[in-house]
């Protein structure tokens, strides 16, 4: 007896229907786990963020003890602890505030640097110096990390045609880069200039 046609129709559809749906789900959950991945990197950004911030009270310490004669620093100091850092609450807000203590810091060790070289052996002084230093260098790690996974993700949700789909159903969004060229006030890089 001939298998009638209707039902080799209806068993391609059924087919078909089952392999979309597989796919649905397999990109559904490699999207959900990309944006996890994201959402935890982000966390290890924001840990960075806070170690930085809590430099902030040594750097006054620094500045208060040493530099009272620096007028610039000082000023520095007190629009840092009052202005932006003093609740920063988006990632770019974070950013900004990260790299005005990385250059607070930076101030306050030319200026000793230059004008107080007897303060080079000061435990407080040594230890913002090594901290200013090593909480940049952790915080460009974890921004490199953040935005590996934030492109990862960005792509795949943007791929033809079933991750495209399925981020589009079920609401999975682009992801926020984050680093130096987004923001506005980035001068660009001379060209011919080593990195």
């Amino acid at each position: 007896m001939a298998v009638p046609r209707l039902w080799i129709i209806l068993g391609a559809a059924g087919v078909i229907v089952l392999l979309l749906l597989v796919g649905t789900v397999s990109a559904y959950n490699s999207l959900v786990t990309e944006r996890q991945g994201v959402e935890t990197q982000s966390k290890q950004v924001d840990v960075q963020y806070q170690r930085a911030f809590t430099l902030l009270p040594q750097i006054q310490e620094l500045a208060k003890q040493y530099l009272q004669n620096e007028s610039s620093v000082q000023t520095k100091v007190a629009a840092l602890r009052s202005g932006a850092c003093a609740a920063p609450s988006t990632i770019n807000e974070k950013d900004q505030c990260s790299s005005q203590v990385t250059e607070t810091g930076n101030l306050i060790i030319r200026v000793v640097n230059e004008n107080y070289p007897d303060l080079k052996s000061v435990a407080l002084y040594q230890n913002v110096q090594t901290e200013t230093i090593n909480t940049a260098n952790k915080v460009a790690t974890e921004k490199v990390r953040y935005n590996d996974l934030a492109g990862t993700y960005n792509a795949h949700i943007q791929k033809c045609c079933l991750p495209a789909l399925t981020a589009s159903l079920f609401g999975f969004h682009k992801e926020e880069l984050i680093g130096y060229s987004d923001r506005p006030d980035q001068q660009s890089f001379p060209s011919g200039q080593p990195l």
